[in-house]
Parts: structure tokens; C-alpha cells; sequence
């Protein structure tokens, strides 16, 4: 695989244009949330990620945040896509870790349908597919002694499997707009240092 070492930190750009965009979507966001219909702006604390992209807003009103929310979970999904691809050298005493790719890739395709009328669906389907490259990455960091972003990957799982747990379950839905944030951060913090780790460690291997 011939990748200029400077395309390998890409995912990790991407990484930020999409906290970017996520920021810059809720200040378009007209309001309105499950819990309070009648709030003016983002909700913090009630609103969910997938409400930047509903073409009508809990309040009624038209979605101006839509476009650039979906503009950032297309980055997001691509940039964790092209990780996926770049990643199995990183792991390449791990057998089978080329599922890594195909999986990776396959869930983020998946995620992309959140916004649509298939959200739970793609949810599902997007969560089942992306266990299995999250399990060789995690394996891989421990059998090559990645103990910081191995542990720093638990915690970030954790965070994403009791936000499905809620999702599934209805479990406390009250708190799951938060639960998803920190979801988020975990996970986003996550795949940035684990981008990182991959440059330094293929940027001798791969040819300019």
C-alpha cells in the first residue's frame, strides 16, 4: 500500500472539521427538544446529535443546521472509513486484521443513513458491523502493549455500548442526550490518538 505519509493523518483532520461543523450546525438550530418543545437554540443537555439533522424541528420549524450537520457526519464517516483502510499494517502481526478495512468501511457506509428515515436501522446495522474492527483494534493495542490508548479505547466503548444500552432499552432515556455527547468526545479523542499512533509508526514504512 503506497500512501504519501502526509494522507495519514487525514482522519485526524477530519476529526476536528467535524467538531467544527457540529459546532457551527447548532448555532442554525432553530430549538426544540423530546423533553421541551418550546426551547429556543441547541439543548445541551436535551437535544440529541441526529436532531441537527431533522428537516423539522420538536418546535415545528424548519431545519436551517441540517445541511452542514449532514456535511459533517459525511466527514466524520469518511475520515473513520479511510482510517479503517490505512490502519491494517499498524496491526500487522494480527491475523485477519485486513477486516479491519472491510468492516470499518462498511459500518461508516452504513452511518450515513442515520439522517434518513432508516436512522434506527443504520444505527443497528452500523453498530453490529463496527464491532468487529473495534474488536481486532482492541486486541491489537493489547497484544502490542498500547496500554494508554488501549485503556483510553475501554473507556470510550464503555461510553458508546451504555449509550446503546439506553438507546435499546429506554433505560433512563432522559439521559442519553448527554450520555451521547460524552459518547462522542470518548470516541472522537479516541480515534485521534490512534491516528496519531498509526503516523508515527507507518510514516517509515509507507513511500513518499
Amino acid at each position: 500500500m503506497k500512501i504519501d505519509r502526509a494522507y495519514l493523518l487525514l482522519p485526524l483532520v477530519g476529526v476536528v472539521v467535524f467538531v467544527i461543523l457540529y459546532y457551527i450546525s447548532t448555532l442554525y438550530y432553530p430549538g426544540g427538544s423530546d423533553l421541551d418543545t418550546n426551547y429556543i437554540g441547541f439543548d445541551w443537555k436535551n437535544n440529541y446529535w441526529c436532531d441537527l439533522t431533522d428537516e423539522i424541528t420538536e418546535r415545528g420549524a424548519e431545519n436551517p443546521a441540517r445541511p452542514v450537520a449532514i456535511f459533517a457526519m459525511f466527514v466524520l464517516c469518511l475520515s473513520i472509513a479511510y482510517l479503517s483502510y490505512i490502519i491494517p499494517p499498524f496491526f500487522s502481526k494480527i491475523k485477519y486484521s485486513f477486516l479491519i478495512s472491510y468492516f470499518g468501511i462498511s459500518a461508516m457506509v452504513t452511518a450515513n443513513f442515520v439522517f434518513t428515515e432508516f436512522h434506527s436501522s443504520a444505527a443497528y446495522i452500523s453498530g453490529i458491523l463496527g464491532i468487529i474492527p473495534l474488536a481486532f483494534a482492541y486486541y491489537g493495542l493489547y497484544k502490542n502493549s498500547y496500554t494508554k490508548l488501549f485503556i483510553f479505547g475501554i473507556i470510550s466503548l464503555f461510553f458508546l455500548a451504555l449509550n446503546f444500552f439506553i438507546y435499546v432499552t429506554k433505560f433512563h432515556i432522559e439521559i442519553l442526550p448527554l450520555i451521547q455527547k460524552f459518547s462522542f468526545i470518548a470516541f472522537l479523542i479516541w480515534i485521534g490518538m490512534l491516528n496519531i499512533e498509526v503516523y508515527k509508526n507507518l510514516k517509515a514504512k509507507v513511500l513518499n
